[in-house]
């Protein structure tokens, strides 16, 4: 099973397109489908609700999304806190916290702070939603 952790600016690119065919809604719809598990951890679904909430999503969505993501995610609790390299928006600390605490498979994001890190975590991969989408549909 693929194991990912989305970035915010993944799931906020979700809600907020009017386009039905976002590559973000995709990345979403696929998890609701169990074809990939979506990790998070508390930092991260904080900072999920806090800019969900910012950016004016409505709180019913708001609230079905955590049900489903405490329903179908899977929770990783953050042990080690050591990064060989940090990302250079200190917000992003929690997403690739999570991932490598988690073993993610991937690390879903636009963040070109976060995308930059990739050659330094092989073992993650850390990629835009639609190179995402072709490497799930390629497991």
């Amino acid at each position: 099973m693929i194991k990912a952790v989305a970035d915010t600016n993944v799931l906020l690119a979700a809600f907020l397109s009017p386009n039905p065919a976002s590559p973000n809604k995709e990345v979403l719809a696929a998890w609701q489908k169990g074809d990939w598990m979506w990790q998070h951890s508390g930092d991260t679904l904080a900072e999920y609700v806090e800019k969900l909430q910012h950016f004016g999503v409505d709180e019913n969505l708001i609230r079905l999304f955590v049900k489903d993501l405490l329903l179908l995610g899977e929770e990783v609790e953050v042990s080690f806190f050591h990064l060989p390299n940090y990302p250079e928006d200190p917000d992003d600390i929690a997403f690739l916290l999570c991932a490598l605490n988690g073993d993610s498979t991937f690390l879903i994001s636009y963040d070109e702070h976060l995308l930059s890190l990739a050659p330094h975590y092989p073992q993650l991969g850390i990629v835009q939603p639609r190179q995402f989408l072709t490497a799930i549909r390629d497991f």
